[in-house]
């Protein structure tokens, strides 16, 4: 079977949706690195790489949050190079550039490159230009930098080439890019609806067919319908680095790395048939899980000396922890609760915390987000709730953080991020996402370096939102914008034909909201007396 060539041009043509990625800000990967005992480059003054930026939707939001550090970008489409430039220039930023260039010929010449970034390139290129990831990294990194790189990986994507093979075949060679991915799209989803939901086969393809639908033409383009799509086992993976000096060191997301994740009886299991090899524990791990996906960390290897994975929670104190995690407002009364538990949530998870002094400190980290904190802050807050944090009850509480920053409710970096608050007198939106807001971006790059949709009431704020302007002047746009219709539904057609004077509690509620999800979010520039 012959592959569509989905090459430079169809990229260009159909670019990639570059955005940012939480997990690849360097003050992460210095922050797992500080867990294993490595002390990692300084983010605020570090050089960093990233091979495959596409238009630098993941750099370019760092470059302006680290100004006194250094960025370079790389990538094959002249398109989204350019795209990219002209982002640059709208910002203003003079610490980073986007270089169109090839991985596999690439010539740095003398660059040390403290932190390498290498996200959705190194299964979707040829095996040469793989080698050449790794090579590049031994080759420019310095001896305590830290590499990120992401890879499909089986078992978990033994499944998924079903739904590849189905794409690949059905698009055919044969026209642009979009009538290809339309193609694609309608295979999977007629087969899908007339597939058996009662056998594995007919359940994969629906669950395909219903994630895949959400999803933009750029990523089926480029996951199913690319001429290179090359998983691997983690084990190959972790030897191929080997082979150029490097070692792996976590995931980034640090609790797939951790067995106790899954559950005590497995985690008992996978630790004893894996021995004392950290390749075969996180191997094992992906034969439980299923994993079709990874985003690795690698160090130099160091005179062959193995990293220690007795990590503990003496390693988190000289960290930065925040947390999503918000308490439950209203008990599910069909829940079973102990007395006096009580239950936070993210979108994903809950736990549930009946101690008083981690209470104080869920509680803390809760109010602070999506602001940082230190441990010292963490215990000031414990003892101005009125509690012990004595050195036993201190360390309690620094065991019990670093079990939930193993369990992934806690993030962890190595030095503090701080936000704008929604009271401030006149909020001030980050730059970088005034500027995507302007473009017409569907999507703006928060400080804690996330993408965050902007709604139709986002994209009236955010361009305005420069530090010059009130609530009521903020207001008074959302008011302008009901009466002249650009600002539609939830019933403002109608709240449009009151009086102006009416309509200013419901825009003072738009408004209100509006901030609290900057906020939340950290799409805020911190005000300047707060610096």
């Amino acid at each position: 079977m012959n592959a569509p060539m989905a090459g430079k041009d169809d990229y260009d043509t159909l670019p990639y949706r570059s955005v940012c990625y939480n997990q690849s800000q360097p003050s992460h990967m210095a922050a797992i690195a500080a867990l294993f005992g490595l002390t990692a480059p300084d983010v605020a003054t570090a050089t960093v790489l990233e091979l495959g930026c596409a238009s630098g939707g993941n750099i370019i939001p760092l470059a302006a949050l680290y100004p006194e550090a250094r960025f370079i970008g790389i990538d094959l489409s002249e398109r989204q190079v350019a795209d990219g430039t002209a982002r640059i220039a709208a910002l203003g930023l003079a610490n980073i550039e986007i270089r169109q260039g090839d991985i596999a010929a690439l010539d740095l010449g003398a660059e040390r490159i403290d932190y390498m970034i290498c996200h959705g390139v190194y299964s979707w290129i040829p095996p040469e230009a793989q080698e050449a990831v790794l090579a590049v990294t031994a080759r420019h990194m310095t001896d305590n930098g830290v590499a990120y790189v992401s890879y499909n990986t089986y078992p978990g994507w033994h499944l998924r080439t079903v739904i590849r093979d189905l794409c690949l075949y059905h698009a055919g060679t044969e026209g642009s890019p979009e009538y290809r991915v339309a193609r694609a799209r309608w295979a999977l989803e007629k087969i899908s609806s007339l597939s058996k939901d009662t056998s594995p086969h007919g359940q994969l393809l629906r669950n395909e067919a219903k994630l895949n639908a959400k999803l933009p033409d750029s990523y089926i383009l480029g996951e199913f319908l690319a001429t290179h799509n090359a998983p691997c086992f983690f084990h190959e993976f972790a030897s191929r680095a080997g082979r150029h000096g490097l070692q792996f060191l976590a995931e980034t997301d640090f609790a797939s790395s951790i067995p106790e994740s899954l559950d005590k009886e497995t985690a008992g299991l996978i630790r004893s048939i894996a021995g004392k090899s950290g390749v075969a524990l996180e191997q094992y791990m992906d034969f439980f899980v299923g994993r079709q996906f990874r985003r690795s960390l690698l160090v130099k290897s160091h005179q062959g000396q193995a990293i220690s994975r007795a990590i503990g929670p003496d390693r988190i104190a000289h960290l930065n922890l925040s947390s999503p995690l918000k308490r439950e407002e209203t008990p599910d009364p069909n829940a079973p609760r102990k007395e006096g538990e009580v239950v936070f949530k993210t979108a994903r998870a809950a736990i549930s915390i009946k101690e008083p002094g981690l209470l104080a400190v869920l509680t803390f980290l809760q109010a602070s987000y999506p602001q940082t904190r230190t441990l010292a802050e963490i215990l000031g807050a414990v003892i101005k709730a009125g509690l012990p944090a004595d050195a036993e009850a201190g360390g309690a509480i620094v065991g019990s953080l670093f079990r939930l920053i193993a369990g992934g409710h806690i993030e962890v970096s190595s030095i503090a991020h701080d936000t704008g608050r929604a009271k401030d007198l006149k909020p001030q939106a980050w730059p970088v996402a005034r500027v995507e807001a302007v473009a017409g971006q569907a999507w703006a790059s928060s400080r804690r370096h996330m993408p965050i949709g902007i709604d139709p009431v986002l994209a009236i704020l955010l361009p305005l939102m420069d530090g010059t302007r009130s609530k009521a002047d903020l207001r008074d746009v959302i008011l302008d914008a009901i009466l002249n219709g650009r600002l539609k539904g939830k019933g403002l057609e109608i709240m449009a034909q009151t009086s102006r004077l009416d309509m200013i509690p419901m825009a003072d509620r738009i408004v209100n909201q509006a901030l609290a999800k900057c906020e939340r979010t950290g799409l805020l520039e911190p005000a300047i007396s707060d610096a």
